[in-house]
Protein backbone atom coordinates (compact mmCIF):
# COMPACT_ATOMS: atom_id res chain seq x y z
CA UNK A 1 0.00 0.00 0.00
CA UNK A 2 2.85 2.35 0.85
CA UNK A 3 4.21 1.90 -2.78
CA UNK A 4 1.20 3.21 -3.61
CA UNK A 5 0.93 6.36 -1.39
CA UNK A 6 -1.67 5.49 -0.20
CA UNK A 7 -2.11 6.93 3.80
CA UNK A 8 -2.43 4.41 6.12
CA UNK A 9 -4.31 4.44 9.34
CA UNK A 10 -3.67 1.30 11.96
CA UNK A 11 -6.00 0.65 14.58
CA UNK A 12 -3.75 -2.34 16.91
CA UNK A 13 -5.65 -3.36 19.94
CA UNK A 14 -4.28 -3.85 23.29
CA UNK A 15 -0.49 -3.18 21.95
CA UNK A 16 1.86 -2.18 25.39
CA UNK A 17 4.43 -0.54 23.55
CA UNK A 18 2.70 1.68 20.55
CA UNK A 19 6.50 3.43 19.18
CA UNK A 20 7.34 -0.04 19.18
CA UNK A 21 4.68 -1.04 17.03
CA UNK A 22 4.94 2.61 14.77
CA UNK A 23 9.19 2.05 14.07
CA UNK A 24 8.07 -1.54 12.78
CA UNK A 25 4.35 -1.13 10.84
CA UNK A 26 5.68 2.45 9.89
CA UNK A 27 1.54 3.90 9.69
CA UNK A 28 0.73 7.83 8.91
CA UNK A 29 -1.59 7.31 11.51
CA UNK A 30 -2.11 5.34 14.67
CA UNK A 31 -5.35 4.93 16.45
CA UNK A 32 -5.00 4.00 20.33
CA UNK A 33 -7.45 2.73 22.82
CA UNK A 34 -9.14 4.60 25.04
CA UNK A 35 -7.61 3.37 28.35
CA UNK A 36 -4.42 4.27 26.51
CA UNK A 37 -3.17 8.33 28.26
CA UNK A 38 -2.98 9.97 25.03
CA UNK A 39 -0.71 12.75 26.30
CA UNK A 40 2.17 9.86 26.55
CA UNK A 41 1.86 8.70 22.86
CA UNK A 42 2.15 12.07 22.06
CA UNK A 43 5.41 11.72 23.46
CA UNK A 44 6.33 8.22 22.23
CA UNK A 45 5.62 8.63 18.27
CA UNK A 46 5.98 11.32 15.36
CA UNK A 47 2.89 10.92 13.46
CA UNK A 48 -1.10 11.90 13.72
CA UNK A 49 -2.77 9.78 16.70
CA UNK A 50 -6.59 9.17 16.70
CA UNK A 51 -8.87 8.00 19.57
CA UNK A 52 -8.31 7.74 23.08
CA UNK A 53 -11.81 8.35 23.77
CA UNK A 54 -14.01 6.10 26.45
CA UNK A 55 -17.21 5.73 24.47
CA UNK A 56 -19.09 5.45 27.80
CA UNK A 57 -17.75 9.88 27.78
CA UNK A 58 -20.44 9.77 24.39
CA UNK A 59 -23.38 9.04 27.07
CA UNK A 60 -22.89 11.65 29.27
CA UNK A 61 -24.23 15.21 29.69
CA UNK A 62 -22.75 18.31 27.93
CA UNK A 63 -20.69 19.70 30.55
CA UNK A 64 -18.98 16.66 30.72
CA UNK A 65 -18.09 16.59 27.69
CA UNK A 66 -17.02 20.11 27.69
CA UNK A 67 -14.83 19.23 30.70
CA UNK A 68 -13.11 16.16 28.62
CA UNK A 69 -12.50 18.27 25.64
CA UNK A 70 -14.17 16.11 23.00
CA UNK A 71 -14.31 17.09 19.57
CA UNK A 72 -17.08 18.72 18.37
CA UNK A 73 -17.80 18.93 14.65
CA UNK A 74 -19.81 22.15 13.74
CA UNK A 75 -22.51 22.47 10.82
CA UNK A 76 -20.10 23.73 8.47
CA UNK A 77 -17.74 21.11 9.10
CA UNK A 78 -15.21 22.96 11.41
CA UNK A 79 -13.59 20.68 14.08
CA UNK A 80 -12.27 21.91 17.53
CA UNK A 81 -10.07 19.55 18.86
CA UNK A 82 -8.47 18.27 22.29
CA UNK A 83 -5.28 19.90 22.83
CA UNK A 84 -3.73 16.68 22.71
CA UNK A 85 -4.85 15.88 18.99
CA UNK A 86 -2.28 16.77 16.15
CA UNK A 87 -2.41 18.58 13.11
CA UNK A 88 -1.91 16.30 9.63
CA UNK A 89 0.64 18.62 7.74
CA UNK A 90 -0.60 18.46 4.10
Amino acid sequence: VKTLNIPVICFPREIKNYKEFCDIVKPDVVGIDYNVDPKKILDEVKIPIQGGLDPKILLSDKETLKKENIANVAGDGAVSMPPTAKKVKK
